[in-house]
């Protein structure tokens, strides 16, 4: 899983909306480059539950939190 980024911690202060943290599992195994359909495969989502941050949190720090629990699931 690549890093999350800022502005994703942007969006989750100033909207001042609840994230709900999600992990697909069981994409990686079925991608497959150049190809145009994937092949039968069981995936999964888990769902965390809701995070809600204070307007005045760091973007950078919300980020982290996010990742952290997505990477938990």
């Amino acid at each position: 899983m690549n890093p999350f980024r800022a502005g994703i911690g942007l969006l989750a202060k100033n909207l001042d909306i609840p994230v709900l943290p999600l992990r697909i599992v069981g994409l990686f195994e079925i991608k497959q480059a150049g190809k145009k359909f994937a092949r039968p495969w069981k995936i999964g989502v888990r769902m965390g539950r809701p995070m809600q941050f204070a307007a005045d949190s760091d973007p950078a720090r919300v980020a982290r939190e996010l990742q952290n629990a997505v990477e938990a699931l």
